[in-house]
C-alpha cells in the first residue's frame, strides 16, 4: 500500500510539474532561439530633395537666411542638372537648387536635407551650360546625404579630405564619425563604411535608412 500511494503521488507531482524533460528543452531552445535571433536592417529609402514646385518653394521648406549671390557651376556634392554651386560673397554653397528649367531667379541652397534653406537671390542668370548632365535616374549618382540606420546623419564633402584604408573620405557625419568611398547598393538594405574621425585606424560596415539626392 505504501508503495502504491507514494507511485501515485509522484504521477500527481509529474503532472503538476512537468517531469519530462522535453517541455524543458523545447523552453530552453525558443529562449535561445529568441535572444540570439537579430532583426535584419529594413530596406534603404531614397529620397529627392524637392524645394520648388510651381516656380517657388515648396510648401514645408523653411528659410533659414535670405541674401544675394551668384552660382559659376555646377554642384559637386549632388549630381542633379538642377544643383549648383554658389558663392554668398566669399562663402561656397553646395548644392543650391533651382526650378529644373534653370530659369528661376534664386536658388535654395542647404546644409543637408534636414536643415533650413538660404534664400539665394542671383545677381547673375545660372550657367546653364555648366551643369550636371540629366540622368533618367537622378539617384544614379552619389547620394548628397545620408541617415545611417543607427541615426547618424552624413552630408557629402565637396573638396579635398584625404584616405582611410585606401577608400577616400567621401562623408562628413555628426559628432564628427566619417564615411569612406561609396554605398553598397548590391542588396536591398545598402551599407557604407563607417569611422570615428579622419585619423581612425578602423573602418565598420554599417547600414543606410536613407539616401538624399
Amino acid at each position: 500500500m505504501r508503495l502504491g500511494r507514494r507511485l501515485i503521488a509522484l504521477v500527481v507531482i509529474c503532472a503538476l510539474t512537468g517531469c519530462g524533460s522535453g517541455d524543458h528543452k523545447a523552453a530552453t531552445t525558443t529562449q535561445q532561439q529568441t535572444s540570439t535571433a537579430t532583426e535584419a536592417p529594413p530596406r534603404t529609402t531614397s529620397h529627392l530633395f524637392a524645394p520648388f514646385n510651381s516656380g517657388g518653394l515648396a510648401a514645408g521648406v523653411t528659410v533659414g537666411k535670405s541674401a544675394k549671390g551668384y552660382c559659376w557651376t555646377s554642384s559637386a556634392a549632388d549630381s542633379r542638372p538642377d544643383a549648383w554651386r554658389c558663392f554668398l560673397g566669399n562663402l561656397i554653397l553646395d548644392p543650391c537648387f533651382s526650378n529644373e528649367t534653370g530659369t528661376s531667379r534664386f536658388v535654395a541652397c542647404a546644409d543637408s536635407p534636414w536643415s533650413k534653406v538660404t534664400r539665394l537671390v542671383l545677381t547673375q542668370r545660372l550657367p546653364r551650360g555648366q551643369a550636371n548632365p540629366g540622368a533618367d535616374d537622378p539617384t544614379s549618382g552619389a547620394p548628397w546625404a545620408l541617415e545611417l540606420a543607427d541615426g547618424n546623419r552624413c552630408e557629402r564633402f565637396t573638396g579635398a579630405t584625404g584616405a582611410i584604408g585606401g577608400l577616400g573620405i567621401s562623408y562628413g557625419c555628426t559628432g564628427g564619425g566619417v564615411l569612406a568611398g561609396e554605398p553598397h547598393r548590391q542588396t536591398g538594405t545598402w551599407t557604407i563604411f563607417y569611422g570615428s574621425g579622419f585619423k581612425t585606424t578602423q573602418l565598420d560596415e554599417r547600414p543606410i535608412a536613407e539616401a538624399w539626392w
